[in-house]
């Protein structure tokens, strides 16, 4: 028995009368106040959790927001007409950004 454990019964049930009976629910005092740390110990991680996941979704749904907003921006540059674009570098990025934003928003969907 554990030192800390075997003082604490001594000072708590002294003579050795009824021992199996004292051990029996020494034992179990101790194995419960265990289990409920666990418990407690449990329903924090999994409360923290929680606020994790809610958090990332809240960061997520904003930056789906700010990529549809873009997109939009994109989409409607030169009226919708990219080919009028003065730089020519424009079309392709334009069109890059396009398929890789249409590319992603399908994967969410599979």
């Amino acid at each position: 028995m554990n030192k800390n454990l075997e003082k604490e019964f001594k000072e708590m049930y002294g003579s050795s009368s009824g021992l199996r009976e004292k051990c029996i629910f020494f034992i179990d005092t101790h194995f419960i106040a265990q289990i409920d740390h666990l418990k407690s110990v449990g329903k924090a991680f999994k409360e923290g959790y929680a606020r994790g996941v809610e958090s990332t979704k809240k960061d997520l749904e904003e930056k789906e927001d700010l990529l549809e907003t873009a997109w939009g921006i994109i989409a409607n540059a030169y009226g919708g007409d990219w080919d009028s674009a003065q730089n020519k570098d424009w079309k392709p990025a334009a069109e890059k950004w396009r398929d890789r934003y249409h590319k992603d928003s399908k994967d969410k969907l599979l």
